[in-house]
């Protein structure tokens, strides 16, 4: 494996499922140890996952002896001691071999139930329209949310930020209060970002405005208020004394959300659709090229959950792609605007197989406006954001289980 030592000295076998549970062994290990957990070695041709893993005492320098973990990909975990002349003598063996042995038994200790709380919101945008506010406390997948009565003000940090004036944003956040189950707060936490980016996602999609985590979950003991800031506390000087909001949308939890766990635990594609037309609202306002690819891709999707596969014979390629992404289209699209939008098919392949960029992204905060505008304002903001609304109203008809329910065969 590349392990320059001396000596090699496994100590033990322990059994445990390394997909499963590895990284949360490695926590634990880390943990008892006070050691830092390193990715040294990859097997040559052997990609995606460790081969050792190196516990360090400091992270970066390794310590003597050495603590090597090799995964077998499977149930076990081989914990092994390495280093320079002369050998370890038993006790620092039966040390680690002690160590790794309560990792192993922690994993058996009953799962806590942690409390966190965080914030969902809108995003800055140079293009936000209407201010949203919910109207009031609600619930949704298993989780709190509560209205702020306090508009946040702040800045529109673009790829290009200019020095000498600013674009600023105003919304209501939501506080979010929920519980995730976990033997550590580690991967509680973990559980809690996942349950959290989904709710802003569907929330994104029912209230059509870019919905997104603005505050990460942290551990509470209870459930205390979550106070609104006026704004970041990095920009308490812009925002002095903001005027008080007093125009804004109210909005509500909508019903089908209650389904949408369900809906994900038995469609995996659709849970990955509606993640990756939520990485093209985060990028559309300065990456388009690359969103019109997000959304092109949950249309796909979405496809494949409508029309049965069909593969080529020979290489077992998929066939008749563009013509169910058509027919896709056409479900919420006139045919006209079905036609227009799968011209723009090319775009999108040009993108991701030429590394063609369409929307001006190489003339950074440039938009031109008016009877003469570009090429690449008008891919940016007609072509997108018309191929975004499509992608938008066909994850709400299978939300809402207003897709067929059995795929069908194109004729």
């Amino acid at each position: 494996m590349g392990i320059e030592a001396d000596w090699i000295a496994p100590i033990g076998d322990f059994e445990l499922n390394w997909l499963e549970n590895g990284d949360e062994w490695l926590q634990k290990m880390r943990e008892i140890s006070g050691y830092s957990g390193y990715v040294g070695y990859t097997e040559e041709g052997f990609t995606g996952r460790p081969v050792v893993i190196e516990l360090r005492p400091d992270g970066s320098q390794p310590g003597n002896p050495r603590v090597l973990l090799i995964p077998d990909g499977g149930d076990t975990v081989t914990v092994a001691l390495a280093g320079t002349f002369p050998e370890v003598d038993n006790g620092t063996k039966a040390h680690w071999a002690d160590i790794a042995q309560q990792a192993t038994s922690a994993l058996q200790i009953p799962a806590t139930t942690y409390k966190w709380v965080a914030l969902i919101g809108e995003k800055p945008s140079q293009s936000a329209g209407r201010t949203i506010k919910l109207a009031e406390a609600s619930q949704a997948l298993g989780m709190r949310l509560i209205p702020s009565d306090t508009a946040l003000w702040e800045p529109v940090i673009n790829t290009v930020s200019s020095l000498s004036m600013e674009t600023v944003s105003v919304s209501f956040p939501i506080s979010v209060q929920g519980k995730s189950t976990a033997r550590t707060w580690q991967h509680a936490r973990k559980q809690a970002s996942g349950e959290l980016s989904r709710l802003a996602a569907l929330l994104a999609l029912d209230w059509n405005i870019d919905i997104d985590v603005r505050e990460r979950p942290s551990l509470v003991q209870n459930w205390p208020p979550v106070s609104t800031p006026q704004s970041p506390y990095w920009a308490k000087e812009i925002f002095e004394s903001p005027p008080e909001i007093t125009e804004f949308t109210t909005v509500a939890v909508p019903d089908w959300i209650g389904d949408a766990r369900r809906k994900f635990t038995k469609n995996k594609k659709l849970e990955s659709a509606v993640a990756i037309h939520m990485e093209g609202i985060r990028i559309s306002e300065n990456h388009p090229s690359l969103a019109l690819v997000s959304f092109v891709s949950c249309i796909e999707a979405i496809s494949l959950m409508i029309y049965r596969e069909e593969k080529c014979s020979t290489c077992s390629g998929h066939m008749r792609i563009a013509v169910k992404f058509r027919e896709t289209l056409k479900r919420v699209t006139t045919d006209a605007e079905a036609n227009y939008l799968h011209r723009v098919y090319n775009d999108r392949s040009r993108t991701v197989h030429g590394g063609r960029l369409h929307g001006g992204e190489l003339g950074l905060g440039i938009r031109d406006f008016g009877v003469s505008s570009s090429p690449e304002t008008e891919f940016a903001w007609e072509i997108v954001r018309r191929m975004k609304s499509a992608s938008r109203k066909l994850l709400l008809l299978a939300l809402k289980n207003q897709l067929p329910q059995s795929r069908i065969h194109l004729e």
